[in-house]
């Protein structure tokens, strides 16, 4: 063709030799097509042809600036009126980078006049669409295409943008609807082909995507796009040998997209110096201003220290100062961090300016102060910083919760408020998450299920709200549900998150199904088995859900295994939840194999054993398992140099069995060796309020208070020591102010109910029993001794 050009007998440079080479190019898909597009389109500026073409050219976007120039040019040569110079401004503006809600509205209105003016331009309708979802405006983003669907019915491309925004509304059904019709068109190009993957791997279809997605990955010359999201989808289900087969092809042709995700695999793989390597060829990689920068700081904040991690933002947004973007990354992190001193920095650097979200820091800075030290509220500052966030209802739900009053009623009602504003706004997933803490929080385990719930469908790709949701019906005592959940939390961790596997194994045992527990713990169990203590929950597991299963040889076999690789592991095994071990012939089985494994110096193995032992006799009432707890409890505290630990749990041991004398000598023991024990200080009062001690046993415990004045437990005993010493109306002032503290234990409100029927007061007695209803109401646990109380309390109050 150049050969050509330069034998022509008419002008060489004139406008139909320069869309010729540029289509040429385009056709060969030469990478100097864009360039030549963009030359033709400036070289002839009055003419409309290669203005038209370069915008129709999907390479030449990738030069804004040129675009920017083209689009002006466009419509000076259609007038104010046109058509095509509106929509391409709009695409223009939904296409930058950060594009602000300011561009984004622009961009919205553009397109609406567009519509307006021709209404069958399904194009615009689609941009249209698109600004719309970006301002939060669903429903309006949904009309849209819905009216591009009556233009074109048969355009997958609509049905696709369609499918997206159905499935970001919360209606999964008719998004798979319109998603599968979309993929039974044989029109989608790969890039389109690859939308559909995501939006499938979205609703968790994580197989189905991967399986779409490799065909369009491995065809020659497919999108780099394809191929990147193969490989991070590869890494999510764990198939790392699959995700690093795609490394080569991404380093064939390298962006700053795919080294930092080969980098990434390359140091999940513990590949350090393949993945630095890469780093270094990144580091080379012409860009925006401030985009290398940006991915060498992902890299530091998530594979070294905190101190790298900060050095490369400060050099992302040195290297960028005007880019919004980078300091909202570099914010996000810091906050993220609870590392004010930095986040501090960052607010008072005038070049953040062009920031919105660090600008509202700014402004609000008494109250981020106090918020970045709060881990449930890192999150809703996080989500201040995007552009289109509703940052009144996020700030909103940082005050409330800093405002949390210790006033059991004003706590309640800023509990209810908090719900009803996350109810009001759905799409905030930090106030979801904040709502259902502060709901478990307050005993109210079903509103927390509840959100938490919602909050995981609508979210399908934050393992967060899985695992508070699966966390929330656990402590409501639905382990069925909870392992479910906990499911959806090992999976959008790719398995990676070897707690979310020991949940739902220690799940499926609690819910009756200890076989398929010890399935689900199958393929991760080798692995746990050589790491470190890491996988000792999920080895735990597993060993309980075999005795569960009465497979005994094998559950003793893995105890002991474990007991004997340290002291860290038998801590672990010493420590578990007795509610896990079902039958007194389950806990016997522990705690014996556990026992025979204990080498003579460990005091602390020795210690938490006879615990168990102390527990399993107060649960099961089995005088043989007192036994073994009280030969052990001896034996230590016979030792002049027995720990204040030692002495504690034999006197814990005495005053379950009621001997409160000895409890007594022996909870002074352990307070001499060690003033500060709280625990044994809060027993000893118990102790001496029930030997007949009730004034000593008030100084002791009005001391404790003092000490602790935040710690329910303690306030409650020192009611009991008030109670017992006749000072009733101290004791009642006590135990409400307890029920303040921990309003969702039902115990409290037990001894209060007790408390008001021995002063005759009936009605105000009725009015605890109710409140402890209303928690069960919201999903509390009451334990089988509480259920018993219950029960005797109300016949007491003639119910």
């Amino acid at each position: 063709f150049d050969d050509l050009r330069k034998q022509a007998r008419s002008d060489p440079d004139s406008i139909d030799w320069a869309m010729g080479r540029a289509t040429l190019l385009d056709e060969l898909r030469r990478p100097e097509a864009s360039a030549a597009w963009i030359a033709a389109a400036d070289g002839f500026p009055t003419e409309i042809a290669p203005q038209l073409a370069a915008l129709s050219t999907p390479t030449t976007w990738d030069n804004r600036e040129a675009i920017d120039r083209i689009i002006e040019r466009v419509r000076e040569l259609t007038g104010d009126a046109g058509i095509t110079w509106r929509v391409a401004r709009g695409r223009w503006l939904l296409a930058g980078v950060d594009a602000t809600e300011a561009q984004i509205a622009e961009a919205a209105t553009t397109l609406s006049r567009v519509t307006k003016i021709a209404p069958a331009n399904v194009e615009a309708r689609l941009l249209l669409a698109r600004a719309l979802d970006r301002l939060g405006n669903l429903v309006g983003a949904e009309e849209q295409l819905r009216v591009a669907t009556e233009l074109k019915p048969d355009d997958a491309a609509v049905a696709l943008e369609l499918a997206g925004v159905l499935d970001r509304r919360g209606d999964p059904a008719a998004a798979r609807s319109e998603l599968e019709r979309a993929l039974l068109s044989e029109s989608l190009t790969d890039d389109q082909m690859t939308r559909a993957a995501a939006l499938l791997v979205s609703q968790g279809e994580l197989e189905r995507g991967a399986e779409i997605l490799s065909r369009t990955a491995t065809k020659t010359g497919a999108s780099r796009d394809a191929v990147v999201l193969l490989a991070r989808l590869h890494a999510r289900m764990g198939e790392m040998d699959k995700a690093l087969a795609l490394c080569d092809q991404l380093l064939a042709t390298p962006t700053l997209e795919s080294l930092e995700l080969v980098a990434t695999l390359y140091a999940a793989a513990g590949r350090r110096a393949d993945a630095e390597l890469v780093l270094q060829r990144l580091r080379t990689l012409d860009g925006e201003p401030g985009d290398r920068e940006l991915a060498l700081a992902r890299h530091a904040m998530r594979w070294r220290s905190q101190d790298d991690a900060v050095a490369a933002f400060t050099a992302a947004v040195d290297a960028a100062p005007d880019r919004p973007d980078v300091w909202r990354a570099f914010a996000s992190y810091v906050i993220s961090m609870g590392d004010t001193d930095t986040l501090s920095r960052l607010l008072d650097d005038e070049r953040a300016r062009n920031s919105e979200g660090i600008a509202n820091l700014r402004a609000t800075r008494e109250i981020v102060d106090k918020a970045i030290l709060d881990e449930r509220l890192q999150g809703l500052l996080q989500e201040s910083l995007l552009p289109t966030a509703d940052r009144g209802v996020l700030f909103e739900g940082i005050e409330l919760t800093l405002q949390l009053t210790e006033d059991a009623a004003l706590r309640a009602e800023t509990v209810s408020t908090m719900r009803g504003l996350a109810d009001a706004h759905p799409d905030l997933l930090s106030l979801q998450l904040l709502a259902s803490d502060l709901c478990s929080r307050a005993g109210r385990y079903r509103d927390a299920a509840e959100l938490s719930q919602a909050a995981a469908t609508r979210f399908r790709n934050s393992a967060a709200a899985a695992q508070q949701a699966a966390r929330a019906l656990a402590a409501a005592g639905r382990w069925s549900e909870a392992a479910d959940w906990g499911r959806q939390w090992r999976d959008r961790t790719g398995g990676r998150d070897r707690g979310a596997t020991a949940f739902v194994v220690e799940a499926l045992a609690r819910s009756g199904e200890p076989e398929n527990a010890i399935a689900f713990s199958e393929p991760h169990f080798e692995a746990a088995l050589a790491g470190d203590e890491a996988g000792a929950s999920l080895l735990i597991g597993r060993a309980v859900a075999l005795l569960q299963a009465g497979r005994e040889a094998e559950a003793e076999g893995l105890m002991r295994e474990l007991t004997m690789r340290g002291a860290a592991w038998r801590r672990e095994l010493l420590s578990i939840d007795l509610d896990r071990l079902r039958t007194k012939t389950m806990l016997i089985t522990w705690f014996d194999v556990l026992a025979a494994e204990i080498p003579d110096d460990d005091t602390d193995a020795h210690l938490r054993l006879a615990r168990g032992w102390s527990a399993g006799w107060e649960r099961f009432q089995d005088m043989a398992l007192w036994s073994r707890a009280d030969e052990l409890l001896d034996a230590m505290t016979a030792d002049p140099d027995a720990s204040a630990q030692a002495f504690f749990f034999s006197g814990t041991l005495a005053l379950q069995s009621e001997d409160f004398p000895q409890a007594v000598r022996l909870f002074r023991a352990a307070v001499e060796r060690d003033p500060k024990h709280l625990a044994a200080r809060n027993n000893l009062a118990m102790a001496l309020a029930q030997s007949g001690k009730a004034g000593e046993a008030v100084e002791v415990a009005t001391s404790l208070v003092q000490d602790a004045p935040d710690v329910a437990e303690c306030i409650d005993t020192l009611a009991f020591a008030l109670r017992q010493n006749g000072q009733l109306d101290d004791a009642r002032e006590k135990l409400e102010r307890a029920i303040e503290l921990a309003p969702g234990r039902v115990t409290f409100r037990l001894n209060l109910a007790d408390l008001l029927i021995s002063r005759g007061e009936t009605t105000a007695a009725r009015r605890a029993l109710i409140a402890i209803e209303d928690l069960r109401a919201g999903g509390a646990v009451i334990t089988p001794d509480e259920e018993a109380r219950l029960t005797d309390l109300r016949r007491a109050c003639g119910e």
